[in-house]
Formats: C-alpha cells, sequence, structure tokens
C-alpha cells in the first residue's frame, strides 16, 4: 500500500492554517494561500501589490476555477471588507477573459448583462460584488480592495510541506519499508534532507494533526500508522540520538517502552495486537521488522531544512 502525498504546508507557530502568517488556505485549494487587502486600489496597483508581498515564486490577484473556490472566497472574505465589492484577477485585454496567474478561464460568475467590455475603455477587470458574489467586468481604474492568491509550491519544491518558523520542510510518504530504507529514501530526496526529527511538543502535536489533516486515509483495520522519524540508537545498549546529530532534548516515548533501536511516531489513536498506542506518541521498534512486507500501515516522515 503506497500514498504519496503531494503538498507543502507553512504553519504559525505550528497553528494547522496550512498557510504561512497573514494567509489562509481554503477548500479544495491545497497548493494556494490567500490574502485579502483592505486597502484600495487600481487594478494593476493590485496585482503589483500581489507579486511584491513575500517571498514567492507564484503571486497574483486571485483567481476562481470552479463554484466551490468562488464560494470559499466568498466566505474568507465575511466581514472584512465591510461589504465592499473587490478586485479578483481576470481581465480582459481586448477580449478574451483569462485570468492574471494564467489559469484557465473556464468556470464563470457573471452578474446578469455582464460582461460588458463595451463601456468607453480600451480594456476591462473583473470586479466581484460583495452582495451576491457575481462578476462585474469595469474600468480597472477603479480603486477597490483585493485579494491576493500565493503558490504553496515554493520554496521547498515539489512534494514537501513547508514551516516558516522552522525553516524546514517535511515530506509524508507511506510505504511499508525499514527504518534503514526510510532514511536512505529521505536522503536520496535533497542533500539537507533526512528523516524526520522533533524538538518540542508543539511541534510533535501540529505534525501529528497535519498528517492526519492532509492524509486523511484512515490505517487498514486493526492497525495504526507507523511513521519511522529519525531517533535511534547506534548501539543497543546507547542512548538514543537524532541522525542530524541534533539534541535529543525531546523525548515522548512512554515509560517502559525504548528497548528497540529504532523510533517510529503514531499519528493516530488505535489498537495493535491488542496494545493500545497513544496518540501521537513515539514507539521504539526494530529497525527492519519481521515480516515487514506484511505490513500496511509503515511510512515515514522526511525533513529537509533550507
Amino acid at each position: 500500500m503506497k500514498l504519496h502525498i503531494l503538498a507543502l504546508f507553512s504553519l504559525l507557530g505550528y497553528a494547522l492554517s496550512a498557510c504561512p502568517s497573514g494567509t489562509v488556505s481554503i477548500p479544495g485549494k491545497n497548493d494556494r494561500c490567500y490574502k485579502v487587502f483592505s486597502t484600495p486600489k487600481t487594478w494593476q496597483q493590485a496585482e503589483n501589490t500581489c507579486k511584491a508581498d513575500g517571498a514567492y515564486s507564484f503571486a497574483h490577484l486571485a483567481s476562481v476555477s470552479d463554484a466551490i473556490t468562488s464560494h470559499s472566497l466568498t466566505e474568507l472574505i465575511g466581514g472584512q471588507l465591510n461589504g465592499s465589492d473587490f478586485w479578483l484577477g481576470g481581465r480582459s485585454l481586448y477580449q478574451p477573459w483569462t485570468w492574471s496567474d494564467d489559469q484557465s478561464f473556464g468556470y464563470k460568475n457573471w452578474a446578469k448583462g455582464q460582461p460588458n467590455n463595451t463601456i468607453g475603455f480600451d480594456a476591462a477587470y473583473l470586479l466581484q460584488r460583495a452582495q451576491d458574489a457575481k462578476w462585474m467586468s469595469v474600468d480597472g481604474s477603479q480603486e477597490k480592495p483585493f485579494v491576493c492568491e500565493y503558490d504553496l509550491l515554493t520554496p521547498c519544491g515539489e512534494d514537501w510541506f513547508y514551516s516558516t518558523d522552522l525553516h524546514k520542510c517535511y515530506h509524508f510518504e507511506i510505504k511499508n519499508v525499514s527504518w534503514s530504507d526510510a532514511l536512505s529514501t529521505c536522503q536520496k530526496l535533497h542533500p539537507n534532507a533526512s528523516l524526520g526529527t522533533i524538538h518540542s511538543l508543539t511541534e510533535n502535536s501540529n505534525i501529528v494533526e497535519l498528517f492526519n489533516t492532509w492524509i486523511q486515509v484512515p490505517p487498514p483495520l486493526g492497525y495504526t500508522w507507523w511513521l519511522w522519524i529519525g531517533l535511534h540508537k547506534v548501539q543497543a545498549n546507547q542512548d538514543f540520538e537524532w541522525v542530524d546529530g541534533t539534541s535529543f532534548n525531546f523525548n515522548y516515548i512512554p515509560q517502559g517502552n525504548g528497548n528497540y533501536t529504532c523510533v517510529h511516531i503514531n499519528p493516530d489513536y488505535g489498537v495493535q495486537k491488542g496494545e493500545s498506542y497513544e496518540y501521537g506518541h513515539w514507539y521504539s521498534d526494530e529497525c527492519d521488522p519481521d515480516n515487514l512486507e506484511t505490513y500496511q500501515n509503515f511510512g515515514y516522515i522526511c525533513e529537509m531544512f533550507l
């Protein structure tokens, strides 16, 4: 069983917004973050503000690809703009309509009689009405509030979640491999990558919640997820240490456990072989468990420092 999760995340103090401070995610758009700007600007000034805001390779006025996104953006705006209409990224430079982020302009939510591109100016720009979320084509010189969108696929690259606070990227994969194979796989992903390290209860708790939020796949019946982390004993009679050499300053292994040489985290609560496994705790195990190929619940967490 294999589940490859393709996404990035950014956590504010490890809060599960999945986006950097000041921006939010919306349902159905896991690769985008959004930010509302209440100071009125012209359409072009708004687009330029989006591009200049933050360290993103992708930043534009928001585009709308479906009804879910339209509804979610309307909910996001809520009372932030006091009922004001606001700019989206649509524009018609002598026809046809396009989005400034080059997304397909397939979905449309025009008000009755719109778009109206014959009202005395050369180009038209997309304004969303606050009263009913319908779209209007208007003169871009009007000053209105606006919504920017940012690409989550930076700065880590594809397949990674991002933490702005720790400047670390994370990669989850569910695949039945030994601890050593998981370590080797992580190290091959990037020169700065290795198995994940965890140094506080806050970090641990939010990585666990992040995994469950994004994976949304229950473990096989009768199992819990076991995700290898970078904690191990070089020798069986030695203390645990992190593979990246960072301090072992936080321990979430329950008392009485810890007799084996490699460690996995259990990011969900369940019962395995008649034993209870606490939500989010770590458990030691054989680095290469017997009959590993029969299991369907192993995986691992990679991390990468920027």
